[in-house]
C-alpha cells in the first residue's frame, strides 16, 4: 500500500496530506513530518532531519526508539552517567538523545572525537529478525538499550562506544504517549482551479435558483418568485416533514459523534498492528 501511494502521489503532482499514528508508516512516506502535541506542533522537518536531530526530547522518544541521557554540560565535556564525552553548549543540565543503533562494539583503538566509550553489563538481549535488541547497565542504575545487527554476537569483555547526538531543547520533563502524527507530502498546497470551484458549486446554484421558479401543471416556469416558500411555510405537512428530516438529521449527527469520538481516542492509543485489525474490522 504505501508503494501505491507514493507512486498514485508523484503521476497525480498534486500534494497528499495524510495523519496517521504509525510512525513507520509516516517515515517512509513523508517528504516532511509535522508532529502535533496537545494540539500545536512539536516539530516540522524531514524524517531524517526529525530522526537524527530532534528538537526536543518529546520527539526524540515519540518517533523511533531511543535513549534519553540526563546529564550536564560543564565546560565543553557532557557528563551523563557513566558517558562522558566533549560537546558544545553552554554550561547547565541538558538532556541527549541516544539511538540504540549508535552504539556499537568498541574496538582497542583510540576512540575517535565525540566517542563516549564506556562498560556495561548485558542484562537483556531481544531477538527481532533482522536484528537483536540489547538492554545493558552502565552501572548506577542507568541501562542502555543497544540494537546491533543479527550476524553480531555479543563478545565477553568488551567495551561500548557510543556517539550522542546534541542537547535536545525540551520544553517539558513529562513525556505524553501517543498522538497524532499529521505529515505533508512536497510543501506545496494548490488552490483549487477554476473549472473545480465550478464543478462544486454549479449544483448548489441551480437548486437554490429552483426554489424560487414556479411549477405549473408538471412545467417549470422560469419566474422568479416566493410562491414555493409560502407554500412550503403555510402547509402543516410541510412544515412536519421539514422538522422531522431536521431531527433525523441532528439525531445521526449526534450518534457519529458519540460512536467516533471514543473510538478514534480509542485507536490513537492502540499500537499500530491493533489500530488496523480493528480499522478493517
Amino acid at each position: 500500500m504505501q508503494s501505491e501511494l507514493k507512486a498514485l502521489q508523484r503521476e497525480l503532482g498534486i500534494t497528499f496530506l495524510f495523519v496517521t499514528h504509525d510512525q513507520e508508516e509516516a517515515m517512509a512516506l513523508s517528504d516532511r513530518i509535522a508532529l502535533l502535541r496537545n494540539g500545536s506542533l512539536e516539530q516540522v522537518a524531514s524524517p531524517r532531519e526529525i530522526y537524527a536531530h530532534p528538537a526536543t526530547a518529546y520527539t526524540a522518544q515519540f518517533i523511533g526508539q531511543t535513549n534519553l541521557l540526563r546529564g550536564e554540560l560543564i565546560n565543553g565535556t557532557a557528563k551523563c552517567g557513566a558517558l562522558q564525552w566533549p560537546a558544545e553548549g553552554p554550561n547547565g543540565s541538558a538532556i541527549f538523545s541516544l539511538r540504540p543503533e549508535a552504539i556499537r562494539f568498541a574496538s582497542d583503538d583510540l576512540a575517535p572525537n565525540g566517542t563516549a566509550r564506556f562498560r556495561a553489563l548485558l542484562q537483556q538481549q531481544f531477538f527481532s529478525g533482522a536484528s537483536e535488541l540489547l538492554e545493558v547497565n552502565c552501572g548506577g542504575g542507568q541501562l542502555l538499550r543497544v540494537r546491533i545487527p543479527r550476524e553480531v554476537r555479543f563478545p565477553v569483555n568488551t567495551s561500548l562506544s557510543s556517539r550522542p547526538r546534541t542537547p535536545c531543547a525540551s520544553r517539558s520533563n513529562h513525556l505524553y504517549p501517543r498522538h497524532v502524527l499529521a505529515y505533508i507530502q512536497n510543501a506545496r498546497f494548490y488552490p483549487a482551479s477554476p473549472v473545480g470551484r465550478l464543478f462544486l458549486l454549479l449544483p448548489y446554484a441551480l437548486m437554490f435558483a429552483h426554489s424560487f421558479w414556479a411549477v405549473h401543471d408538471g412545467v417549470l416556469v422560469h419566474q422568479w418568485n416566493l410562491h414555493n416558500y409560502s407554500t412550503l411555510f403555510s402547509k402543516s405537512l410541510y412544515v412536519e416533514v421539514l422538522l422531522r428530516t431536521m431531527r433525523i438529521a441532528a439525531s445521526v449527527t449526534l450518534c457519529s459523534l458519540l460512536l467516533g469520538y471514543p473510538l478514534a481516542y480509542y485507536l490513537s492509543f492502540m499500537r499500530a498492528r491493533g489500530k488496523n485489525c480493528s480499522t478493517n474490522l
